[in-house]
């Protein structure tokens, strides 16, 4: 009978062991993901925040998805605070007819070039601040 009552005891004291490093790692997980959130949550509420509604189909990213950095974008977004919604975002993606997400590579060129101007602009903002700034300064080098 106390061998019993021992292995009862031992096995409390490893499984609230194991609960409390539990709620450590969701703690910094939650802390990290949602900084603006209010932190002092239970262990429940931090596993809810993390678990999927099994009658929701969860939709996995690869990496070379198109989707997957306008998503990971959106989550941090909402993590530090954005207040929308990721569905809402996503729904307002270009679809055609048949609600297929419309290819938008062959707009990813133009992108590209006109991101590369606006920081050949703000390359060049930065030039012409500096010089400005330098006759005054004393911290030019010999």
């Amino acid at each position: 009978m106390s061998d019993a009552l021992s292995l009862a005891a031992e096995s409390n004291v490893q499984v609230l062991g194991l609960l409390q490093r539990t709620k450590g790692a969701l703690s910094r997980l939650f802390s990290m993901i949602f900084p603006k959130m209010k932190q002092d949550k239970t262990l429940g509420e931090m596993a809810d925040a993390f678990l999927v509604d099994p009658s929701e189909p969860v939709e996995v990213l690869k990496r070379r998805s198109r989707l997957f950095g306008a998503v990971l974008t959106f989550q941090l977004l909402m993590g530090h605070g954005l207040g929308s919604e990721l569905e809402i975002f996503s729904k307002a993606l270009p679809v055609d007819d048949n609600n297929r997400l419309i290819n938008l590579e062959p707009f990813k060129q133009s992108a590209v070039i006109c991101a590369n101007q606006l920081l050949k602009l703000v390359d060049e903002a930065k030039t012409k601040a500096a010089p400005e700034a330098a006759p005054g300064s004393s911290l030019a080098f010999p």
